[in-house]
């Protein structure tokens, strides 16, 4: 008799782990997409306070690049703006949103404010973290520069 409950114990606690143990191969497939860990944004003239001179319009120039890097074995995302000549740097504000994509954890949305600095990201060793960019806008000397753009994105594994 105990051996056919032990048996009945046993089927009932296997056929209620497979399905955890397909969602995790699932999370894992998805992780196998390749790292990124840096990029740059572009920032250009603001398109809309140039539409009162035509010949203005026609030429927008690049203000400045945003570059954004992810060093794994330092815990951090940094981030510099590099100005073009002829533009100051007035102020920058962004909104990065990060998430731990092995645990599923989010660390949650910060705030970057200064032209160039790191965020401290805490990690757990051998997770793949991601890191997005939500929102932004660069205040240069001529006026605000264009909105930069969401959805650049940072991908890394935990060293």
């Amino acid at each position: 008799m105990k051996k056919v409950i032990s048996f009945l114990l046993l089927s009932i606690l296997l056929i209620t782990i497979t399905p955890v143990i397909t969602q995790a191969e699932d999370v894992t497939e998805q992780n196998q997409s390749p790292m990124i860990e840096e990029f740059s944004i572009p920032v250009y003239e603001d398109i809309n306070s140039l539409i009162d001179s035509p010949k203005k319009a026609a030429v927008v120039k690049k203000v400045a690049d945003i570059k954004f890097w992810v060093t794994p074995n330092t815990k951090q995302i940094q981030w510099t703006v590099i100005m073009k000549p002829g533009y100051l740097f007035g102020s920058f504000k962004a909104t990065i949103h990060v998430t731990d994509l092995t645990s599923g954890k989010r660390d949650g949305y910060h705030d970057l404010k200064t032209r160039a600095g790191n965020l401290n990201v805490p990690h757990l060793k051998g997770h793949t973290m991601f890191a997005q960019i939500v929102s932004g806008k660069l205040l240069t000397n001529k006026g605000v520069a264009q909105t930069i753009p969401s959805g650049s994105a940072l991908k890394w594994k935990a060293k």
